[in-house]
């Protein structure tokens, strides 16, 4: 397993994909940060995902598999942390597009993740259910989406907008302005764009097995957000598959711990090192719009 894992770190790494319909039909992603010459902190994440579209008449379904590894760092102060320093997820999605004439469409997606540290069975505590439901409208050069849900991009799930407008400003210049997800992209080449991003990610994480830290809380649950601001740089190898390398900051990195009726009981601010990434994804937008036709 360890072995695998190595060579996933070695071929990808990568950044968070937001949207009802994903543009990748599998995309692979690493995310290291770059701790400081003070710290031997390191923070990673290790995104696996699938996405199989089927269109039928004006409606677009999107299915979709993903693991994600998360590798934290912990104080040393809290004592117990083996447990609660690597924490998974595995989901499936159902996202579907209805269009409407005029440019109109609903948009709704539904996730059912398994969130834990895999320390133990899996039981009930380790499910989490998300999704919401959006309306867009979208004209020659301009989109714009609004929608709500029920969502983890700022830790525990709670009720969310979901805001984006976006506007090609020229054939090289577009702009994406919103919530969870903000980018400035400027297309340097046929083949290559540069991307500048601002995104919020965050998840809610049942320890199977609860740990009981220095301060003598049991710890039952952990919520983590982050804010981050990079760079990437996205290059078409081929029709359909690209390659990007990202480089960037955390805007901020929190981490909290939760005991059994959901209290907060230790908020731990993380490292906030730059970061590196690169990956690899497949993109499917053509291909469900010509099938569209």
């Amino acid at each position: 397993m360890k072995g695998i894992m190595t060579i996933l770190m070695i071929l990808s790494a990568g950044f968070k994909i937001y949207g009802q319909f994903n543009e990748n039909m599998f995309s692979l992603n690493y995310s290291l940060n770059i701790p400081g010459k003070n710290t031997d902190a390191k923070d990673s994440d290790i995104d696996i995902n699938f996405n199989i579209p089927v269109v039928i008449n004006k409606v677009n379904m999107l299915n979709s598999l993903n693991f994600s590894q998360y590798q934290f760092s912990l104080p040393d102060n809290l004592s117990v942390t083996d447990n609660l320093e690597q924490l998974y997820t595995i989901s499936y999605g159902a996202s579907f597009n209805y269009s409407f004439p005029n440019g109109y469409s609903i948009n709704s997606n539904t996730d059912v993740l398994i969130a834990s540290n895999l320390t133990s069975n899996i039981n009930s505590d380790d499910l989490l259910l998300i999704g919401g439901i959006s309306l867009k409208k979208e004209n020659k050069n301009t989109t714009f989406e609004l929608g709500i849900g029920y969502y983890t991009y700022l830790g525990k799930p709670q009720i969310l907008p979901r805001v984006k407008y976006s506007e090609r400003i020229t054939d090289t210049f577009e702009y994406t302005a919103g919530f969870p997800y903000s980018a400035l992209r400027y297309k340097l080449s046929e083949r290559s764009s540069l991307t500048a991003e601002l995104d919020f990610n965050g998840n809610y994480i049942n320890i199977s097995s609860p740990v009981t830290i220095n301060n003598g809380f049991s710890v039952n649950k952990v919520a983590f957000k982050t804010s981050t601001f990079g760079l990437l740089y996205n290059y078409k190898i081929g029709p359909d598959w690209s390659i990007i390398f990202k480089a960037g900051s955390y805007i901020y990195n929190d981490y909290k711990l939760y005991d059994q009726k959901n209290n907060i009981k230790q908020h731990v601010g993380l490292l906030k090192s730059p970061y590196i990434s690169t990956g690899i994804q497949l993109n499917i937008k053509n291909k469900i719009l010509k099938n569209e036709k």
